[in-house]
């Protein structure tokens, strides 16, 4: 591969990331990079880069969340479009299988800070700021520490510092996870929501009735207004008087028989 098409994919990226002070290996396999503006010592970027034939590779964030495909040129001809397709779909194995191996790796380590760890103080400073209580939660350390699940496994952790500050085990699962804290799943801890991927918390069954469901803004929102009431389902309305005069019997209406009427 040409040091053009090496430089041209690194402007790619640059386009993507920022500025980068290092030069795409073009080996066909995965690499992690810092990405700027990310935590320092964090290396949520990858790429591959493809060395053969079309210069071609792949490239994206596990944080954003991101996948951006790339090739030196158009394809000339269907053979040149199936080599770039085979190539994008060996870059989505490659990926994916990193990722899987980030997750394990994650979820050994909060299964082992999670064993390790005490129950949370009640006097935590975080907790007092807030007005809670742990609620399930542990401390190891300063820390506190939230469960996250998937599937009803442990897979990542939250720590939530003395002051604050919060942060999720590093390559940890996330996207589609929920923590189950009872209570503490309340606007205090609603923290947890930091991300644009942050997990849900349970907060139990909601009422399906209209008169329990609460909006956005707090407030219980009225019933719809029926617009008639069960009990008179199945009954016949009566009729408005038209065209009718005083003491005239309502069309269709049996009258009772007065005595001694037809002698």
């Amino acid at each position: 591969m040409s040091l053009d098409c090496v430089t041209a994919f690194r402007d790619a990226l640059q386009g993507a990331f920022g500025p980068l002070d290092w030069l795409p290996e073009p080996d066909g396999q995965l690499h992690r990079f810092h990405a700027p503006g990310d935590r320092s010592g964090s290396r949520n970027g990858w790429y591959v880069l493809f060395p053969d034939g079309l210069a071609a590779g792949a490239f994206g964030s596990w944080k954003a969340g991101v996948v951006h495909h790339w090739s030196s040129r158009t394809p000339a001809d269907p053979q040149e479009a199936e080599q770039v397709r085979q190539r994008i779909e060996q870059a989505r194995r490659q990926r994916e299988a990193e990722q899987r191996r980030r997750w394990a790796a994650a979820e050994t380590w909060a299964a082992r800070c999670w064993q390790g760890a005490r129950r949370a103080e009640a006097g935590h400073p975080y907790l007092v700021a807030k007005g809670v209580k742990p609620h399930g939660l542990r401390q190891r350390g300063g820390e506190l520490l939230v469960p996250l699940f998937h599937a009803a496994r442990l897979v990542n952790l939250q720590r939530i510092a003395p002051d604050g500050g919060k942060r999720f085990l590093s390559g940890g699962r996330v996207t589609g996870c929920y923590s189950t804290l009872g209570q503490a799943a309340a606007l205090p801890l609603r923290g947890l929501g930091d991300r644009g991927d942050a997990p849900r918390a349970h907060r139990g069954r909601r009422s399906r009735s209209p008169e329990r469901r609460q909006p956005a803004g707090g407030r219980a929102a009225p019933a719809p207004p029926l617009s008639r009431c069960r009990a008179d389902r199945g009954r016949r309305r009566r009729p408005p008087d038209r065209g009718r005069g005083q003491g005239q019997p309502w069309p269709g209406r049996r009258q009772p028989r007065r005595r001694g009427a037809g002698l």
